[in-house]
């Protein structure tokens, strides 16, 4: 009989041991900044008036300028690439000034074009319940937010045909940044809380061939967990041998 609990008690382990790697844990989310410093900024100026671009410390960006149209375009240092199925985009930032003042938030990416779209993302345009004027940009002051997943976006098809607000879907199943660019619209102030990209755990900016191959060079192999549950499983049953033998 002790023989037989013994037994069903290494069972028990056993079973144990394999069943808890099965939950694993979930990765802490990663996240992007769009905004980010780091990149090669350019301020494109309309009759005479040029575009302020101010960064804070808090991963935020505010652009305005005096007048007219003009822009401030960020290209990434390191361009990223997303894939849709794990990604969403986070934004929030606010449109002020009085009159007719506005903006359009565009993200650039190097996909290929399709269907007349420059493989650009007019992300404000995806705001719910907005209302876009003649030339598809946003021109009520406000806070805004969007958070959705990368698959409820689109490129933006920028025509006269389309009011400069139509949709292309996306014909790959991964996005590559490359930068952004903020107009500044008769006077607006546009402070750029957040704009960033979550992606479900771990990051995902590629890594070169060279990066790779060196990396695979220098690393310390790893049992994982299936040596994990193997040292466990012989150290069960050799425990509980030992228990059988001694009661015999």
């Amino acid at each position: 009989m002790k023989k037989v609990l013994a037994l069903v008690t290494v069972i028990c382990l056993v079973a144990a041991f394999l069943v808890v790697p099965a939950a694993a844990e979930k990765l802490p989310d990663t996240e992007y900044n769009l905004v980010t410093s780091d990149s090669e900024v350019t301020k494109t100026p309309v009759n005479g008036i040029e575009p302020e671009a101010i960064f804070d410390d808090n991963g935020g960006l505010t652009v305005k300028a005096a007048g007219a149209w003009p822009s401030v375009k960020l290209v990434y240092n390191t361009p990223v690439t997303f894939k849709i199925a794990e990604a969403k985009i986070k934004v929030k930032f606010t449109l002020v000034g009085s009159g007719t003042v506005g903006t359009s938030i565009r993200i650039h990416t190097d996909n290929d074009v399709t269907e007349g779209s420059k493989g650009d993302i007019f992300i404000h345009q995806f705001l719910e319940g907005v209302t876009l004027d003649t030339v598809g940009d946003i021109n009520v002051p406000g806070t805004y937010e969007l958070e959705v997943p990368f698959s409820e976006l689109a490129f933006t098809v920028a025509t006269a045909e389309t009011a400069y607000a139509g949709t292309a879907p996306f014909n790959t199943d991964e996005l590559t940044f490359t930068g952004i660019t903020i107009f500044t619209i008769n006077g607006a102030e546009i402070v750029i809380e957040e704009l960033s990209v979550i992606v479900e755990g771990g990051e995902v900016v590629d890594i070169s061939d060279e990066t790779s191959e060196e990396t695979s060079e220098t690393e310390t192999p790893s049992t994982g967990d299936s040596g994990i549950i193997a040292l466990a499983i012989i150290s069960v049953i050799s425990l509980a041998g030992a228990v059988i033998v001694k009661r015999k």
